[in-house]
């Protein structure tokens, strides 16, 4: 419950654009994986949401390149908040914009580069997904600037200067 995933399938409600497909990837309690079939059911939106279980480690490169958007709507709760998102600086650096809750670090991952919403808001979900199917030029520059922010910031090079730099300041002093 926490990842948002209510959220997402809440937003897809009343869905009205064409060849669309919500695909939710993960493992999870089996009672709380009925609520969401349920829940799935319940807004008839079984035509366009495909549940898959939790996918190999080497395969996640191939799902994010043919995504047009990833989206992560974490909730905070009294002893937990998102701290990384991951899953966000993969698609981003498949090139595929996103959407992220502005639980924990997810604001701070995406930056400017793709849409973050508060938390368990439906309707600026909704907006936001709307936007990146129906607004082609953001949605390329957000394609764009996602991928060179997962460059710039978050891979293994970067990760490697910056923590090369940092150990210098530190030896310095």
């Amino acid at each position: 419950p926490e990842k948002g995933i209510e959220d997402m399938i809440r937003a897809f409600e009343g869905w009205n654009i064409k060849d669309t497909q919500l695909v939710i990837i993960g493992n999870g309690d089996a009672e709380y994986i009925t609520f969401i079939k349920n829940l799935i059911h319940e807004l008839n939106l079984d035509d366009i949401i495909i549940m898959k279980s939790a996918i190999p480690f080497e395969d996640i490169p191939t799902y994010f390149q043919v995504f047009n958007i990833s989206i992560l709507l974490s909730h905070t709760t009294p002893i937990w908040k998102e701290q990384f998102g991951r899953v966000l600086v993969e698609s981003m650096a498949a090139e595929t914009p996103v959407i992220g809750s502005d639980s924990g670090a997810i604001p701070l991952v995406i930056g400017d580069t793709g849409y973050i919403v508060p938390e368990q808001n439906i309707q600026d979900i909704k907006k936001s997904l709307i936007q990146a199917f129906e607004n082609n030029t953001t949605y390329k520059r957000l394609s764009h600037l996602a991928q060179k922010r997962a460059k710039d910031e978050f891979s293994y090079q970067a990760i490697a200067k910056k923590t090369y730099n940092f150990i210098q300041q530190v030896l310095k002093k």
